[in-house]
């Protein structure tokens, strides 16, 4: 982010240099065509020519800052979909999952709960019949 925003100042004060240089080169231009002095003419070239370089550096500059903000922007979105998953879904799991695993574990605590309650009911008397037919729960049973 910090990159971005680095980016995000400079880009277009980059942007502006590059139009001065082309609002300057124009100027020049205008200077050499209307002048017949050849001193002139050559100051002013080697003028127009070193604007025409920090021209081409300043295009190149913003050509570089672009790929960089490019490069930067989808460093930010991946980490943002993979915040957006984390906060979604949380850690572990995801809130549909949650919700089935809650349901499931309350069901299971209601039926263990109604096996208990229910002593003689066929499904609780196949799993306790042994104990019933032992003398030694019945013992420890009506003590």
């Amino acid at each position: 982010m910090a990159r971005l925003e680095e980016i995000n100042i400079s880009l277009p004060v980059v942007e502006e240099n590059i139009r001065l240089y082309k609002r300057s080169i124009e100027a020049w231009n205008d200077i050499i065509e209307a002048s017949s002095d050849t001193s002139e003419i050559v100051d002013v070239a080697q003028q127009k020519n070193a604007t025409t370089r920090n021209l081409e550096a300043a295009e190149t500059e913003r050509d570089l800052l672009k790929a960089e903000e490019r490069t930067a922007l989808a460093v930010v979105h991946k980490n943002r979909d993979e915040m957006a998953e984390f906060y979604r879904d949380g850690p572990y799991m995801t809130e549909n999952k949650a919700v089935f695993w809650t349901s499931v574990g309350w069901l299971a605590i209601g039926y263990g709960a109604y096996y208990l309650i229910n002593a003689e009911n066929k499904a609780g008397v196949k799993f306790r019949s042994t104990m019933r037919q032992s003398p030694v729960s019945a013992a420890f049973r009506n003590a």
